[in-house]
């Protein structure tokens, strides 16, 4: 994981610098090309231990959607219904807030700000996570513990983001407990979806970009605080959910 660090963290050295006031102009694209930083780095350890071919597999792996359709779509819609049971629950049923839009690249459109989360944040991220490490990890030290590990280097990860990145640098001490829980919770659920999708790279990646784009567009505090509350509290099952499931084959 030390390139996924390497790559994301050169990217996003100017943004940091910016933020404490070293140099005086950084482009806030930087923080898209940071996200690309654990796929850059899966890629880079697949073609220097199979060549060719490892990336060609690792290729074909992160985009197949055959006999996964229905777990893609599920994907893609369920951080959109959070959003909206979310608004049922504080009372505003029905509203979408400003769902799509994006603080930090307003002159994105909704369908690009979509695109924009799932590439660079979504296969971005999760080809290295989930698609590379995860199983590697899993083979050794079962799923649970691998999500707990895979939890604690991505945390790492986001160190920089602190700096910079409007929702997180305004954290404070129980937000940023908050977060590191929702670390947790999310790599936990990202395995359950990545082991009961077969290994869908597809299904994660859609996932955790839509789901990006979903608490960006939340305006309303409360909507975040359920909607990542219902996260959390699936993520926390996933572990019972797995030992079952290996119970039962």
């Amino acid at each position: 994981m030390t390139l996924a660090y390497a790559f994301s963290w050169l990217a996003w050295a100017p943004l940091v610098l910016k933020a404490l006031g070293r140099v005086s102009e950084a482009p806030q694209a930087l923080h898209l090309l940071g996200g690309l930083g654990p796929m850059l780095a899966a890629v880079t350890v697949t073609v220097l231990g199979e060549g060719q071919v490892g990336a060609r597999r690792l290729a074909l792996e992160a985009l197949r959607v055959k006999g996964r359709v229905g777990w893609v779509l599920l994907a893609a819609v369920a951080p959109v219904a959070l959003y909206q049971l979310a608004h049922l629950v504080v009372g505003r049923a029905g509203q979408w807030g400003q769902l799509g839009s994006s603080p930090e690249y307003p002159q994105l459109g909704v369908a690009q700000h979509v695109v924009v989360s799932v590439f660079f944040y979504g296969f971005g991220e999760e080809v290295g996570w989930r698609g590379f490490a995860l199983p590697k990890l899993g083979q050794s030290m079962g799923l649970v513990r691998a999500s707990l590990v895979l939890a604690a280097i991505w945390a790492v990860w986001h160190l920089p983001l602190f700096a910079f990145s409007p929702g997180m640098s305004s954290m404070n001490g129980p937000a940023v407990l908050g977060w590191l829980a929702s670390m947790v919770s999310g790599s936990l659920l990202m395995t359950w979806l990545f082991t009961a999708s077969r290994g869908s790279v597809v299904a994660v990646a859609l996932f955790h970009g839509v789901l990006d784009v979903v608490m960006t567009g939340a305006v309303d505090a409360k909507v975040v605080t359920v909607v990542g509350a219902s996260i959390t509290a699936l993520g926390f099952a996933v572990p019972f959910a797995l030992r079952k499931r290996g119970a039962s084959q």
